[in-house]
């Protein structure tokens, strides 16, 4: 399986976890999908919201931002992500 996306005519090579997380945002465009559900969909894992490490979502968020533009995905504070309609 290849993890590429095709974003304004370039191909981008994405990582397994920035596809899976980019993938989970675009499902819901402009659909605010929290921290905890992007981890516990994503990472297949189940904690108590004082023990997921958020800044593994964080990171793998910056990581797509990075490869194809900051203005991708929008951080709505304290309450989570959402990927911009294209």
């Amino acid at each position: 399986m290849s993890y590429t996306v095709i974003y304004e005519g370039k191909e981008i090579s994405l990582a397994p976890r920035e596809f899976e997380v980019l993938y989970l945002l675009a499902q819901r465009p402009n659909w605010v999908i929290p921290k905890k559900n992007i981890y516990c969909s994503v990472w297949e894992s189940n904690y108590y919201d004082d023990q997921i490490p958020y800044k593994t979502v964080e990171h793998v968020v910056w990581k797509i931002r990075k490869k194809m533009g900051h203005d991708i995905i929008e951080t709505l504070i304290n309450v989570g992500y959402r990927l911009k309609k294209m």
